[in-house]
């Protein structure tokens, strides 16, 4: 038994180190998380989500899932925009979204059809 003691004690102090760690990279970033949709309330997959903040070294991009959600983890705390681009689809900013330690900041769009209807 006394062979297994030193093993078990090297992965407890794994777990306390990533632990840690965990908390340490949370305390001094931010995340930001968001949604885009058709008008409808559909979700829309594919959108390039375009953040850009003085805190960032140039511009980060996510592309929303199937459920039109996107994520950008440990982000610097500071002021963002995000722009929404999708080729069926009108570009969306939202500009002054605030990133705060430890906090996860929200931008939704809802996208308006880039086709216009011309009556005859």
């Amino acid at each position: 038994m006394r062979h297994l003691r030193i093993p078990m004690l090297v992965l407890a102090l794994l777990a306390v180190s990533a632990a840690a760690y965990a908390q340490m990279a949370s305390s001094t970033t931010g995340a930001m998380r968001g949604r885009a949709t058709d008008a409808d309330g559909a979700p829309l997959p594919g959108v390039t989500v375009t953040i850009v903040s003085p805190s960032l070294m140039g511009q980060q991009q996510a592309i929303t899932k199937a459920d039109g959600y996107f994520r950008f983890p440990a982000l610097p705390p500071g002021p963002y925009g995000a722009l929404f681009e999708h080729p069926s689809f009108k570009p969306v900013v939202r500009p002054a979204i605030r990133v705060g330690l430890g906090l996860t900041a929200t931008a939704n769009a809802v996208t308006q059809s880039a086709c216009r209807v011309v009556a005859a």
